[in-house]
C-alpha cells in the first residue's frame, strides 16, 4: 500500500512533544524544551520544526530551528543531535518522505541521532562522519565499575578521601560559581577552546521546568567550595553529559571523575540504558582517552549539509570568525 502524507500548519507543538514522548531512543535534544532554551538564549534563532501526518496514522517530525537573519537551518543546535522522529517505527516509505525535507532547504545542516534504531542515508545533501563514546548501562554499575580505567577508579577514590562531594545546583549563584569555572577552563583550553557559550544560557537552563528531572548541573564541592560541574541531560534511555568543567586550581582533587562516574551510578539506578560522553573531542586528544576510560564503546553517525546560497556560505564564515578570532560564541 502507498503511504500519503501531509504537512502539518498547525498541532506542531503536540506533535513534537507527543512523539518526542513516546520514542524511547529519542534524546533530549531532539525535544521542543531544547529547541526553546536555544532560541530564548540566542534571539536570531527561531523554531521551525516541519511535522508531517501519514494516512496510516504515524507522525513524524524533523526537529529544526532556523537563523532569522541568514536562514540556515539546523537540526540541532549546537551541534547535537537531530534527525526525524517517529511516533511508531518506520517502514521505507515512512523513511522516504522524511528524507525529502531537509532538501526542501538550500542551507540547512542535519545531524543523525547515533542512539536510533532507524538508519538511511540522507540523499541530496553532503555526509560526514562523527561518533560518539557512550557506556552501554545494561551490566549495571557493579559490572561497570570493574570495567573502568584503573586511573578512573583511582582518581575517584582520591576524590572521596579528600572530601570532594557531589550534588545537584540548587541556586543562582552556584550556577554563576559553574560559569567562572567555565571560563577558567576555556583559558586552559587556548586555541582549542569552543563554544564560548554566554552566562545567560546556563541561568536559562537552570530556570527550565525540566531541571532537577531532565536537566541538571551536578556540582563537586571542596571545602564548600564549587572546583568543578557537569551538565546532564535524560531523555528516555539516554543520559548525556553535554557540558562539563573543572577549575584548574583543583586537578589535583580529581573533581572529574568523580562527577562522571557519579553521574553513570545514578543513571543505572534510574534504569537508563545509555551514558553519552558526548563526542571523542579529536581536537584534545586527552579528552577522548578521559572519556573511554569509563566501558564506553564508539557510536557512529552521519552529519549532513548544503550550504547553497550566498548568504549560507557567508553565515558558516561569520560563525568560524567569531568563535576563532572573538572567542564568543558562534549561535
Amino acid at each position: 500500500m502507498s503511504l500519503s502524507w501531509r504537512l502539518l500548519d498547525s498541532g506542531i507543538t503536540e506533535a513534537w512533544n507527543t512523539v518526542a514522548a513516546a520514542c524511547p531512543h529519542v534524546t533530549f535534544f531532539q525535544t521542543k524544551s531544547w529547541a526553546d532554551l536555544f532560541c530564548s538564549t540566542f534571539r536570531l534563532w527561531r523554531p521551525a520544526t516541519v511535522a508531517m501526518e501519514f494516512s496510516d496514522g504515524n507522525l513524524m517530525v524533523l526537529p529544526l530551528v532556523r537563523n532569522s537573519l541568514f536562514g540556515s537551518c539546523e537540526s540541532m543546535i549546537p551541534h547535537v543531535y537531530g534527525g526525524p522522529m517517529f511516533l511508531h517505527p518506520p517502514d521505507e516509505e515512512h523513511l522516504e518522505a522524511a528524507q525529502l525535507v531537509p532538501t526542501w532547504y538550500p542551507d540547512v545542516t542535519l545531524l543523525d541521532n547515533p542512539f536510533s534504531p532507524y538508519k538511511r542515508e540522507q540523499d541530496g545533501l553532503a555526509r560526514y562522519r562523527l561518533y560518539t563514546q557512550a557506556t552501554d548501562l545494561t551490566p549495571g554499575y557493579a559490572a561497570l565499575w570493574k570495567q573502568f580505567r584503573k586511573g578512573h577508579k583511582s582518581d575517584y577514590k582520591a576524590a572521596q578521601k579528600q572530601g570532594v562531594t557531589v550534588a545537584m545546583a540548587t541556586a543562582l549563584h552556584e550556577v554563576d560559581a559553574y560559569y567562572e569555572i567555565y571560563q577558567d577552563s576555556l583559558r586552559r583550553w587556548g586555541k582549542n577552546a569552543n563554544g564560548f557559550y554566554p552566562r545567560r544560557l546556563f541561568h536559562n537552563l537552570f530556570r527550565m521546568p525540566e531541571y532537577g528531572s531532565g536537566v541538571k548541573l551536578l556540582l563537586a564541592r571542596l571545602d564548600d567550595k564549587i572546583i568543578g560541574g557537569m551538565i546532564t541531560l535524560y531523555h528516555g534511555e539516554h543520559a548525556v553529559s553535554w557540558h562539563g568543567s573543572s577549575h584548574s586550581a583543583y586537578i589535583s582533587s580529581h573533581p572529574e571523575s568523580l562527577l562522571v562516574i557519579s553521574a553513570i551510578e545514578s543513571a543505572c539506578s534510574e534504569g537508563f540504558r545509555w551514558f553519552d560522553h558526548m563526542g571523542p573531542n579529536d581536537h584534545l586528544k586527552g579528552v577522548r582517552r578521559f572519556k573511554e576510560g569509563f566501558a564506553s564503546q564508539t557510536v557512529p553517525y552521519n552529519a549532513y549539509y548544503s550550504t547553497g546560497s550566498v548568504k549560507g556560505m557567508a553565515f558558516k564564515r561569520y560563525r568560524r570568525f567569531r568563535e576563532k578570532y572573538l572567542r564568543r560564541s558562534p549561535f
